[in-house]
C-alpha cells in the first residue's frame, strides 16, 4: 500500500507542478507567452507582455498548485519524507514541464 501512495505522490506532484500559471493567465488575452517577451512561461514575463493582472494571476496559480498538492499528500499519509518527494517532483515539473 505505500508503495502505490508513493507513485500516486510522485504522479500527482509532477502533473501538479506541470501546470504553467503564466501560460494559462496571459492565455485569455489572445497572446501566446512563449512568442513573446522573452519567450519563458514565467511570472515575470507575463508582467511583461500582460499586466499585473496576469503576473499576480500567475503568482497565485502557482501557490494554489503546492498548496493543494501538500494537502493531497498530506491527507494521503503523514510521513514526513512523502512531503519532501512531493516538494522535488514539484519542483522538477515546474523547471521542466511536460
Amino acid at each position: 500500500m505505500n508503495f502505490i501512495i508513493g507513485i500516486t505522490v510522485v504522479v500527482l506532484s509532477y502533473l501538479a507542478g506541470g501546470i504553467m500559471g503564466a501560460h494559462y493567465s496571459v492565455r485569455g488575452s489572445g497572446v501566446d507567452i512563449r512568442q513573446e517577451g522573452s519567450g519563458n512561461v514565467g511570472a515575470t514575463n507575463a508582467l511583461r507582455v500582460s499586466g499585473r493582472k496576469a503576473f499576480v494571476l500567475a503568482v497565485i496559480v502557482d501557490i494554489a498548485k503546492v498548496i493543494a498538492t501538500f494537502s493531497i499528500v498530506s491527507s494521503l499519509t503523514d510521513w514526513f519524507m512523502l512531503l519532501i518527494r512531493s516538494s522535488f517532483f514539484l519542483l522538477i515539473a515546474h523547471l521542466f514541464p511536460f
